[in-house]
């Protein structure tokens, strides 16, 4: 049941969001205080991760620095390489282009990899040490890439300290107050905690696709079509090229799990933040801004669909080594 809780959830949540957006626009303005019904999800995701991260696998830190290496490389480097690729291939229009390419050059997701990561029976001290780094190492290298991805002399502007400053909030510090948890609570077993993040992520996607669904009814399903296949190829490529790594290296199988998924899974917020940045460097580009932000909102979607039913099959996979029929 628990390798076909996240699919399964995402696939109601997709189709609840789109047919009937109301209750998910209702549970996106839901705050407490100045503080947002959707940050409340995220560091609930991390305060359980903290609470169960094993401390044996806080002792194997040294050994993360070659998949923290390839993951980078993979997601920051080759993923805009493949975006340019895909996109000369379909020579899709300006604005689908755009969205495209800048997913592509964006670091991995802050939850949902992490969370699939988990599910899959991967390493996940691994996976948020890999979020962290791809994230910070993003704003640095994200300027060069977009420039190089979308062949233009504009400067891109980004300030770290914003991001930085979230991830420590939203990431590092649940993290923290989770693992400092183990000690009072001895750690305690609780079946159902494992179930909690998967739920998160599920409510994640319903509140954003129940916020998009009137853009999406909009559009003509072959467009659609179109944009998730090229987004998919684009994932597809990463997950292949991660996989060839990760068997090269000859990587355990828990770190080759956390960098399967961190190293192909591409951000939402920050795209959309880009785009933002981008709009406001070149005011030329306003046009095209709405058709780049339906491409992003496809892309991530549709990778954290997929990669919810490759998680199951690993999952199942990594039972099966770890309780083998007599």
């Amino acid at each position: 049941m628990k390798s076909k809780f996240l699919p399964v959830g995402l696939v109601v949540a997709i189709l609840s969001g789109s047919l009937f957006p109301a209750a998910g626009i209702f549970a996106s303005d839901i705050s407490f205080g100045p503080i947002r019904l959707k940050s409340v999800l995220m560091v609930l995701i991390f305060l359980i991760m903290g609470y169960t991260i094993k401390r044996e696998a806080l002792k194997q830190i040294r050994s993360f620095l070659l998949p923290v290496c390839c993951g980078a490389s993979i997601a920051l480097l080759i993923g805009p390489l493949l975006g340019i690729g895909i996109v000369r291939m379909f020579h899709p229009t300006e604005g689908i282009a755009l969205g495209l390419l800048v997913m592509a050059c964006m670091p991995t997701t802050l939850s949902s990899a992490i969370v699939l990561t988990t599910v899959a029976g991967g390493s996940s001290v691994l996976a948020v040490i890999l979020t962290v780094v791809m994230n910070l190492l993003g704003v640095v290298v994200l300027p060069f890439s977009l420039r190089i991805a979308l062949a233009s002399g504009s400067e891109l502007n980004m300030d770290p300290w914003p991001l930085l400053w979230n991830i420590v909030q939203l990431v590092l510090i649940p993290i923290f107050i989770g693992a400092i948890l183990q000690i009072p609570l001895r750690s305690k077993k609780v079946s159902w905690l494992g179930f909690v993040p998967q739920a998160c992520v599920i409510a994640f996607v319903w509140i954003a696709i129940s916020a998009q669904a009137e853009t999406l009814s909009t559009v003509s399903v072959s467009l659609i079509g179109m944009i998730v296949l090229q987004a998919l190829m684009v994932h597809i490529g990463l997950l292949l090229i991660a996989t060839a790594v990760w068997k090269l290296f000859k990587l355990q199988r828990s770190y080759g799990i956390a960098m399967l998924f961190t190293g192909s899974q591409k951000t939402l917020p920050i795209m959309v933040t880009v785009l933002l940045l981008l709009q406001k460097a070149e005011p030329a580009l306003d046009p095209l801004i709405g058709h780049a932000t339906l491409a992003g909102v496809l892309f991530h979607f549709s990778q954290i669909l997929l990669d919810s039913f490759i998680a199951a099959r690993l999952s199942k996979s990594s039972s099966a080594k770890t309780h083998p029929q007599s």
